[in-house]
């Protein structure tokens, strides 16, 4: 396994080899009371979503982080950036906030689609 996870972190191993560690990150929005129609939806899509085998990030609009190393990570399925600095690069998902903690963070290209990110990362959070 590419990620050690806690507390909300998950955290890049110091060799990773060549093979790039995958994330898929679906973050809850919070526990909001839901209506009973509300959950059966929900339960409605999930049934759906696992007897068609549908990918999972498409339908639940989950971000997807591609680390090759320690030195660039790919972003995919993401809003928009909160915070960029070179040590630290927020970024709003549909479902949850990511956060990239490195050094000499850089954002080598973004489209609406996905973003390229180099340095040297030192962890992964997500926030509800």
């Amino acid at each position: 396994m590419f990620v050690r996870q806690h507390d909300n972190k998950a955290v890049l191993p110091g060799a990773c080899g060549n093979k790039p560690a995958v994330f898929f990150i679906y973050c809850s929005m919070g526990r909001e009371k839901r209506t009973k129609l509300s959950r059966v939806k929900e339960n409605v899509k999930s049934n759906i979503v696992e007897s068609l085998e549908l990918p999972v990030d498409i339908m639940y609009g989950a971000v997807i982080l591609t680390a090759m190393g320690r030195n660039q990570v790919l972003v995919e399925n993401y809003k928009g950036i909160i915070e960029y600095t070179q040590e630290k690069i927020r970024l709003q998902t549909k479902t949850c906030q990511v956060t990239i903690q490195g050094k000499r963070l850089l954002v080598e290209y973004y489209t609406n689609e996905e973003m390229k990110i180099t340095g040297y990362i030192q962890g992964i959070l997500y926030d509800s």
